[in-house]
């Protein structure tokens, strides 16, 4: 099982302040509670962070709300970071499952 690492938005941006560019084939899993807010987030802006095609970042929820949008709270912090519109209202939460979790592994 993959570790998972709990942190804020605004501390992740500490950790990598600037584009990194990794030659990596893998999938990226963020996991949180209900994958409205936290992981969604994640996966929105870590592409922006890692310049790099061959990763592909996924989010889910432990106990994730099927179909839901993205939080407002995360919407607003995400425009804040020039996020699209489209992109935030792309997003649809899912709950972990066996299969998400094996592709990641």
């Amino acid at each position: 099982m993959p570790l998972v690492h709990r942190f804020s938005v605004p501390v992740f941006f500490r950790l990598f302040p600037t584009p990194c560019s990794w030659h990596v084939d893998r999938l990226e899993l963020f996991v949180c509670t209900g994958n409205i807010s936290r992981s969604p987030m994640a996966e929105i802006l870590t592409p922006h962070i890692f310049n790099e095609p061959s990763l592909e970042f996924s989010s889910a929820g432990t106990h994730g709300l099927h179909d839901y949008a993205i939080s407002r709270e995360a919407e607003r912090l995400l425009q804040r970071s020039h996020i699209s519109q489209m992109t935030v209202d792309a997003f649809r939460s899912r709950r972990l499952t066996a299969d998400i979790a094996a592709a990641v592994a």
